[in-house]
């Protein structure tokens, strides 16, 4: 199933609509912008992966849907302090070819997903229904690619993101009955670490390990927030994108001899989804 197709789109933010207007239904008061919250979210998103040759041609994509809780927890004092955790999981399609052309589609690829980030934020009160904040901090993401379980042509793949988030969002508050919220995001890329377990497609190979150094990723999450009983409720539409250039080269041993170069191509991710999210106030 391609999401990026028109109709599926098309049907995820209908969806979306419908959720929105079903909240917007209950009639409460909505906690002011100075709450502190721990906030529970399952999403459930598109994910593509692709790369390219030096050429910019297509050299393999993966692709597929993947799960992800979201936990996330806010301390509001003179300055804003949060923590987020993301764990995400999802079996995947995998489009490519062999050293010497042959094509390969897998299905059922495992891939999994471990994020953390610490972020520093200060609040704008622009008047009693509009806030403005900035957040920013330090990222770690970790995405593992268990190919070498899916086929013995294939080898597991990690990939471990250093990044600082740069964020600003936006808090409308509508007659005290709901919240929306947009959020953008810029993720200067601080640092690549890809490690390619060779030794598993062929054990006279070492396991690699390349390093990049320069790409960037975009994020834009847009929430309608409505309580529920003692609890808020609400509803988000994302999108992210991860931007990464070649990596360096390592060497490639074969019985512990030097025998080539290995490096990481130029490659993009895009997830897109949605998620409904559980706000605890304290």
């Amino acid at each position: 199933m391609n999401l990026l197709k028109p109709n599926n789109i098309f049907i995820i933010l209908s969806t979306c609509l419908i959720i929105f207007y079903v909240e917007s239904t209950v009639l409460a008061n909505l906690a002011s912008f100075d709450t502190n919250y721990f906030k529970v979210k399952p999403e459930s998103f598109y994910f593509n992966y692709w790369e390219l040759d030096d050429n910019h041609n297509l050299f393999m994509k993966e692709y597929g849907l993947m799960q992800r809780i979201s936990l996330s927890y806010l301390y509001n004092s003179n300055i804003l302090y949060k923590v987020e955790g993301r764990f995400a999981y999802g079996q995947i399609s995998y489009e490519g070819s062999t050293s010497y052309g042959h094509p390969v589609n897998l299905s059922n690829v495992c891939d999994y997903m471990f994020e953390i980030r610490e972020l520093i934020g200060i609040q704008l009160l622009i008047n009693s229904d509009l806030a403005i904040s900035t957040f920013s901090g330090l990222g770690y993401r970790n995405l593992n690619d268990e190919l070498g379980q899916a086929s013995y042509l294939g080898y597991k793949r990690e990939s471990n993101y250093l990044y600082l988030p740069l964020i600003i969002q936006t808090c409308v508050n509508i007659n005290n009955k709901a919240l929306i919220n947009n959020e953008f995001e810029y993720d200067f890329f601080l640092l690549g670490i890809q490690n390619s377990y060779l030794s598993d497609f062929n054990p006279n190979y070492n396991d690699v390990t390349n390093i990049q150094n320069q790409g960037f990723g975009l994020t834009n999450n847009i929430s309608f927030s409505v309580p529920l009983n003692n609890l808020i409720l609400s509803t988000e539409l994302f999108f992210r994108y991860w931007h990464i250039e070649k990596s360096y080269l390592s060497y490639l041993k074969n019985n512990g001899e030097n025998v080539g170069y290995v490096w990481e191509p130029e490659n993009n991710t895009i997830e897109i989804g949605i998620g409904i999210g559980l706000f605890f106030e304290f």
